[in-house]
């Protein structure tokens, strides 16, 4: 019985089958995935797949537990950890955290005041539409339609939500997407490329492709790439930069928009 809404009348057997759930393999933080330390940041370089916290599931690792654990190996305590960012458990790539109470004010004041510019990687495939080389998505988003469901483009209404999009590459149908958002709404590249016709590949949950050219894709291809800002304490401009991970970069090479981003990279 595969009906959410049957009522169970007395006297019904009902016959569960558990699957037991593959071993999770717990990944390690290690100083590899440290892109700049002080005093005040840590800046990670976040792999995919791994939450920011905890969730429901307590036996499943998260960004945070790994780092104190790492801190605690490492100092012999974890110190002061404050969040003022969040990337979706899928997305890889920049992350900053504070680590004195003295960077909050400055680092809350930056990205509250939509000053940390963020610029994000994104796969995708057109399918037909071919946007132009760069423009200003302005659409706001509503709420999710159930828990863990996907963010709705709405004409009116709704949240507030801008991204600016440039296209890096294209090669074929593949295209190689630098996103910067300048608001922090939920899903928001992810919906905002979908609404356009060009959901990331891999991302089922706004219609990307799981698999392109016979090869699967493992997650979406959403990379956080450059994270721009000041300092919060010294107060000089800071930009941080996460190499592209071996899967993105596997199927940026095959699908040819990494080799023609780089060679116009390097011909500048």
């Amino acid at each position: 019985m595969r009906n959410p809404a049957w009522v169970l009348a007395p006297g019904v057997w009902v016959d569960l089958r558990v699957r037991r759930p593959a071993p999770q393999t717990v990944p390690e933080l290690g100083p590899e995935r440290i892109l700049f330390e002080d005093e005040d940041l840590l800046v990670l370089d976040k792999p995919a797949g791994l939450p920011m916290h905890a969730n429901l599931d307590p036996a499943r690792p998260h960004l945070l537990g790994l780092l104190e654990a790492f801190l605690t190996r490492r100092d012999g305590q974890a110190g002061y950890l404050g969040i003022h960012q969040r990337l979706d458990m899928e997305t890889s790539g920049v992350v900053l955290l504070a680590r004195s109470l003295r960077a909050n004010p400055g680092l809350a004041r930056q990205f509250e005041g939509r000053l940390v510019r963020k610029s994000y990687l994104a796969l995708v495939r057109t399918a037909g539409r071919v946007p132009p080389a760069s423009w200003l998505e302005t659409r706001p988003l509503g709420a999710p339609l159930r828990r863990g469901g996907a963010v709705p483009i709405l004409e009116s209404g709704g949240s507030a939500a801008r991204t600016e999009f440039t296209v890096l590459a294209s090669a074929g149908r593949a295209l190689l997407i630098q996103a910067c958002p300048q608001t922090g709404r939920k899903h928001q590249i992810r919906a905002h490329l979908a609404g356009w016709g060009l959901p990331i590949l891999g991302d089922a949950l706004y219609g990307g492709p799981r698999s392109v050219g016979g090869v699967s894709v493992p997650r979406p291809m959403l990379h956080a790439w450059r994270l721009e800002l000041q300092h919060p304490h010294f107060d000089h401009p800071l930009c941080f930069e996460a190499p592209l991970p071996g899967d993105f970069s596997r199927l940026g090479e095959q699908l040819g928009v990494l080799g023609v981003w780089r060679a116009r990279e390097s011909g500048r």
